[in-house]
């Protein structure tokens, strides 16, 4: 598979911190910890962009960091992947955006997010990125306020194809922001979140799917089923794409890396079910190595394993 076409991805560029403990500290109290911390350079806006460029489509990020160590180690990673841009700005006066994961032992995990420099991200830099007139776009719906009716609506305006994921969506509010798309992508969460209807069946992905086709038109519905698959819905025929492994994913973690490979093969080869099962091991691949912009699955990597699986 290869395309030549432009893609710019629209998204924040963060740095991740995941911190295990036995117990979180009562307030005033220090404890020793030994559950160990790592430490990622993440964000939707750059594994998407990493995803797609590292499988040989041409990338442009659209985004901003602050000045400072994760800031630099962001762009350098960019420079060196081949997907950094004129409209991807360092901004002196803010840090870069942090997300901070506490995982207590026996407990859910607990998350905090300082958008940073991503929160001050201006539209001037979606309109530069569009003056490139780009073939297709990538963008989640947690862009900040405002700037995802505009990348929507200058996406339709331009005949650029718009790929979006509901990226931790709540709840269906967000999609009214939005004319149209060729396909959104969301987890079975988000899914059951944004339209009320729990997708825990063939009967019940379709009721979801047709729910979000009310809110949003869009070529096609994709929504991830963890361990049953990905399920696809054209606005008429319907079809559930079988998982390659039986394990169950971490959804939300790898949804950058689904969408710039589905978006990579759907442009190469214009056929939705076969990006869907490329997504889907790419996905895989990417979860077993946490997720990581530095480590997302190469494209040989990719086929070796559809290959051996006879997947495509």
């Amino acid at each position: 598979m290869a395309s030549e076409k432009q893609i710019v991805v629209f998204g924040a560029c963060e740095e991740e911190i995941t911190c295990r403990v036995d117990q979180i500290p009562l307030l005033g109290e220090t404890t020793t910890e030994y559950g160990g911390w790592e430490s990622a350079m993440s964000g939707f806006g750059l594994l998407a962009a990493a995803q797609i460029a590292l499988c040989g489509a041409e990338a442009r990020l659209c985004s901003a960091v602050g000045e400072d160590a994760a800031g630099a180690a962001i762009r350098r990673l960019a420079e060196k992947r081949g997907f950094d841009s004129p409209w991807f700005y360092a901004d002196p006066a803010e840090k870069t955006a942090l997300r901070l994961h506490l995982a207590e032992s026996g407990e859910k995990e607990r998350s905090f997010y300082f958008p940073g420099a991503y929160g001050a991200f201006r539209r001037q830099y979606a309109e530069e990125a569009f003056a490139s007139r780009p073939a297709s776009v990538c963008a989640a719906t947690s862009l900040p306020v405002g700037l995802l009716e505009y990348v929507a609506e200058t996406a339709d305006e331009q005949g650029a194809a718009l790929f979006l994921t509901a990226d931790r969506m709540r709840n269906a509010t967000v999609l009214g922001q939005i004319g149209r798309c060729e396909a959104l992508v969301l987890t079975e969460e988000e899914a059951g979140r944004a339209t009320r209807v729990s997708p825990d069946t063939m009967d019940g992905c379709l009721a979801a799917a047709m729910k979000l086709s009310s809110y949003v038109k869009a070529r096609y519905y994709i929504i991830r089923l963890r361990e049953r698959g990905v399920f696809l819905y054209d606005g008429t025929y319907q079809s559930l794409i079988a998982p390659p492994e039986e394990r169950t994913l971490d959804l939300p973690g790898t949804a950058a890396c689904f969408l710039g490979a589905f978006v990579y093969a759907y442009d190469a080869t214009r056929e939705a079910e076969t990006a869907c099962r490329f997504a889907n091991v790419a996905a895989i691949l990417s979860e077993k190595r946490a997720g990581s912009a530095a480590d997302l699955p190469h494209p040989r990597e990719i086929e070796a394993y559809c290959r051996k699986r006879n997947i495509l």
